[in-house]
């Protein structure tokens, strides 16, 4: 599935509004080369917004996961 959302960003973008999987691709050159640290960087902020969002709504979601079990 992660190919799949680079593709679509990458071909349905323009220059001044790119997703971030095409920006991170973005971050390495021949002359730089790989930039590790803006990288990881733009991962862990990448990955803050869902962490929150799943954390508010856990208890939720355990309900809505747990409410067609069969109880015995």
């Amino acid at each position: 599935m992660n190919w799949s959302d680079y593709l679509i960003g990458l071909l349905l973008t323009q220059k001044e509004w790119v997703t971030i999987p095409v920006y991170m691709a973005s971050l390495s050159s021949s002359m730089t080369g790989q930039l590790y640290g803006a990288k990881a960087a733009l991962g862990l902020i990448a990955a803050i917004p869902p962490v929150v969002l799943g954390v508010a709504i856990q208890k939720h979601l355990v309900r809505g996961l747990t409410f067609g079990a069969l109880k015995q």
